[in-house]
């Protein structure tokens, strides 16, 4: 149930990204392999799952990519909340961090 909600809201915020190229591009410059998700503003940005293992350095699994969602809309949340006028890193990690622990308690996973 939390995630269908949780794919319900994501694929409402998310820009899927085909490939690195697209990546760069977007971001403006080179990426490292490992980046595979980010936020701007409250929009959530993630490579594709069906190009996931070829376009970065990261397996693919089911849970593995509810997970990266997971961990990226903790992010836009954040910024939702603090209006995107505020960057209290080391507040909004731990923040970022009771919010996934939450949402494994009400889903049921065990991560």
């Amino acid at each position: 149930m939390m995630e269908e909600i949780l794919e319900r809201i994501f694929e409402a915020k998310r820009q899927s990204m085909k490939d690195r190229e697209t990546i760069n591009r977007l971001r403006g410059k080179e990426t490292e392999d490992w980046i595979v998700g980010w936020v701007n503003k409250t929009d959530v940005y993630v490579l594709d799952k069906e190009n996931y293992e070829k376009e970065s350095n990261h397996k693919y699994s089911d849970e593995e990519y509810f997970r990266l969602i997971k961990h990226e809309l903790a992010h836009s949340f954040f910024r939702l909340f603090l209006n995107s006028k505020t960057n209290l890193i080391g507040y909004g990690k731990e923040l970022q961090y009771m919010l996934l622990k939450s949402l494994q308690t009400i889903s049921g996973l065990q991560q």
